[in-house]
């Protein structure tokens, strides 16, 4: 019973933590940076970024709608001109834990709509170019991270695979003996 809840402070210690730090690091660059073909951030911006910091507490539990409703936060954050990488982290937060969670398809389909959304926003929208690194960045993070989840996801279930193995063959030595 004690380790029950000694885990269920650790997880929402966890969780509190991903929240907060994802939060701060994201209230920065929406602060501070300034971009000719954008308006100041307002209230809205900053609401818009902490909810979806508030977002990912739900992210273990509640993967799919975490994903959606950050994906949905990303692009009305650019689609109304703010500054920054807006919800940028809480999305990658949001694209691991689903691809941690064995929903690896899913997180390369949002991984791609970002990155997609991103580059035409950048190049078609602004006139950039395709070898900027602002353009290239959000591609590679967004698809990085698909990746690490998955190893992830496939590192968990081979080592339950191998404890299952583990467990079997001493069952069948005691049944030997």
């Amino acid at each position: 019973m004690a380790v029950r809840r000694f885990d269920g402070l650790r997880a929402g210690a966890g969780n509190l933590l991903v929240v907060v730090v994802t939060g701060l690091a994201m209230i920065g660059p929406t602060h501070a940076i300034d971009e000719a073909s954008t308006r100041a951030p307002n209230g809205l911006a900053y609401a818009l970024v902490i909810i979806a910091a508030i977002t990912l507490w739900w992210r273990r539990t509640h993967t799919i709608s975490v994903l959606s409703l950050v994906l949905a936060l990303q692009f009305l954050y650019h689609g109304l001109r703010f500054p920054g990488p807006g919800p940028f982290l809480a999305l990658l937060v949001a694209v691991y834990a689903t691809a941690v969670s064995g929903r690896r398809s899913l997180a390369l389909a949002a991984a791609a709509a970002v990155a997609l959304g991103s580059t035409f926003s950048q190049v078609v929208v602004e006139d950039g170019s395709l070898l900027d690194p602002s353009v290239i960045m959000p591609v590679v993070l967004s698809i990085s991270i698909v990746l690490l989840g998955d190893a992830v996801h496939s590192r968990r279930a081979y080592l339950a695979e191998v404890r299952e193995r583990l467990k079997r063959a001493e069952s069948e030595r005691e049944l030997e003996t």
